[in-house]
């Protein structure tokens, strides 16, 4: 399982596991406020597992407790009773509120914006006036707040009910537009249409080369745009945070698509996708590895494409595929990932249903939509050692004989077979004037020579 991945593949296990499907829940809240509420409604008590010290703050009855996965330990010797015995620290704040004389909530808060040496110092400062009522009001409302949208009360069960089939970083975005709705249209402010915020997950890529995220940008933003059509938004951007260096970073826009430019890119991937579905056969283990050089190559249509997969493929050390952790297989890998994680939000996002009846989509919504429910689980994304597999296996000239490919890109994918690939020249030895000067009619002539 890719790691990038690893929260949303462990949400989607437990939503489809028998034992615990029907407890797993995607909440428009901090998860702990979720809890919180949970175990504060029952008589019994329980404890919330988290790794979050904010759960101590809530509410949670006078049986309820705190268990943090630090302190999660599986105990040995004499002190293991059962087999994979698991024993915890347990906290209940109740008694820890009692055994101080203090709030949490107001301890926490001295803890965070003033340094003591000592605990004992700060459970003094509790005992007297904040000096700052407006901050420790704002302190409580960041941490204790339930992070709904103003108008949640009224869409509190549809908005649930959204949340259960969503990526957690769709879910994100979804909250963030209905966030970005003011309640009154003289309420709309530059903040509040500014867009929502998504921090993709970092890929086992180059520093120094174009994140791969940017090769299926196009999917995303059509994703984007049909949420924004659901919830009948006039946010007109998203802003998209990738190897994020600093907290000055601002992220990359992506624009929301007019709706017949959304109509348009509906019907484009859909008719690509089925075509590249036919001619691979329905089962073609090389299925998403060939929708991943598509879109690619679409992304990059305006530049040169020697430096692209299907690039590196016509020129390939073909015994480079005998190594899975070889650059190229690497490269594939995260590719493939890349534009399988962006296709995930597509296919969630046409699923989304909105509140009111609207303008019905066209059939080609409902068929892209069933064409991406074949899309495979987090966890069964490809392996290296299956990608190498896979890229053994592929033809360059079944590649460019499939049409869908160029329908959109005045490309000609009239390229070399596989036999007649060359051995990349080493880049040390080739200047940019030592390349011949050639005008290129077929683009795909240009695979022949070393980037």
């Amino acid at each position: 399982m890719p790691s990038p991945f690893l929260v949303p593949a462990v949400i989607e296990a437990l939503r489809r596991s028998p034992q615990y499907g029907a407890i797993t829940h995607i909440v428009p809240m901090e998860a702990e406020t979720a809890c919180a509420i949970r175990v504060r409604s029952l008589s019994s008590g329980g404890f919330i597992l988290t790794g979050d010290s904010d759960a101590l703050l809530y509410d949670i009855g006078a049986c309820g407790g705190v268990v943090f996965f630090r302190t999660v330990y599986q105990p040995l010797g004499d002190h293991a009773h059962l087999p994979n015995q698991l024993d915890c620290v347990k906290f209940y704040p109740q008694d820890i509120t009692t055994h101080l004389g203090v709030p949490l909530s107001r301890l926490a808060y001295e803890l965070s914006h003033k340094k003591y040496n000592r605990l004992g110092e700060a459970v003094r400062a509790c005992s007297g006036p904040t000096l700052d009522p407006d901050l420790y009001s704002r302190f409580l409302d960041e941490h204790l707040g339930m992070n709904l949208p103003s108008h949640a009360a009224e869409y509190a069960a549809y908005v649930a009910s959204q949340l259960q089939f969503m990526d957690p970083r769709l879910a994100e975005i979804y909250l963030q537009f209905l966030e970005a709705q003011p309640t009154k249209p003289h309420e709309a402010t530059q903040s509040t249409l500014a867009g929502p915020l998504v921090f993709l997950p970092p890929l086992i890529d180059c520093p120094t080369w174009r994140s791969l995220w940017s090769m299926s940008i196009s999917i995303r933003q059509l994703a984007y745009t049909l949420i924004s059509q659901t919830v009948a938004s006039d946010v007109a951007v998203v802003w998209e945070h990738v190897r994020v260096q600093s907290l000055e970073a601002r992220g990359k826009p992506i624009n929301i698509l007019a709706a017949d430019a959304a109509e348009a890119m509906v019907h484009r991937l859909l008719s690509d996708f089925k075509g590249i579905s036919t001619a691979l056969g329905v089962d073609s283990d090389e299925l998403w590895f060939i929708i991943a050089l598509y879109s690619e190559l679409y992304e990059c249509r305006p530049s040169s494409i020697l430096n692209l997969g299907l690039g590196r493929l016509n020129g390939l050390n073909l015994l480079e595929l005998d190594n899975p952790y070889s650059t190229y297989v690497r490269y594939m890998n995260t590719l493939t990932h890349s534009v399988l994680y962006s296709l995930r939000f597509l296919a969630q996002a046409l699923k989304i249903q909105p509140r009111h009846t609207t303008k019905e989509h066209s059939p080609s919504y409902y068929a892209l939509q069933r064409f991406l429910n074949r899309l495979p689980l987090l966890d069964q994304y490809p392996t290296m050692e299956q990608t190498a597999k896979v890229l053994r296996g592929i033809s360059l000239s079944r590649i460019c004989s499939i049409s869908e490919l160029s329908s959109h890109m005045d490309l000609d994918f009239m390229a070399a077979s596989p036999q007649s690939r060359v051995e990349p020249l080493p880049r040390h030895n080739v200047g940019q004037d030592a390349l011949p000067r050639v005008t290129y009619v077929n683009p795909f002539d240009i695979l022949r020579l070393e980037s």
